[in-house]
C-alpha cells in the first residue's frame, strides 16, 4: 500500500525510505542509519532534508550476498556484470 511518499516508476516502488528498507530488512531505522554511517549499505540519495534508498541499487545489493563498504557504483557493476552487461569506461 503506497503512503504518498513513494516514487512511482513502472508500477513499482523506485526509492524507500529509512523506515521502508528497514522493516524490509528486518533491523530497526536505527541500526539502518549505523550502518550507512559505517558504509556497509549503499549510500542513499539525499532529497533536501530526506533520504531515500534507490530500490534496484538495494536489490542489486542484496542479490549479491550484501556486501559491507560498497559504494553504489560497485554494486550497480557487479549487477551488470551478473547480468552480463557490460560497463564501458572511460579513459
Amino acid at each position: 500500500m503506497l503512503t504518498g511518499t513513494e516514487m512511482v516508476v513502472s508500477g513499482e516502488i523506485a526509492m524507500l525510505s529509512m523506515r521502508q528498507l528497514a522493516a524490509g530488512l528486518g533491523i530497526s531505522v536505527r541500526h539502518l542509519e549505523k550502518l550507512v554511517e559505517q558504509g556497509a549499505v549503499p549510500a542513499p540519495i539525499r532529497l533536501g532534508r530526506c533520504r531515500r534508498f534507490v530500490r534496484r541499487t538495494i536489490e542489486d545489493w542484496v542479490a549479491i550476498g550484501c556486501p559491507g563498504n560498497r559504494t553504489p557504483a560497485d554494486v550497480r557493476q557487479d549487477s551488470n556484470q551478473q547480468h552480463g552487461d557490460a560497463e564501458v569506461k572511460h579513459s
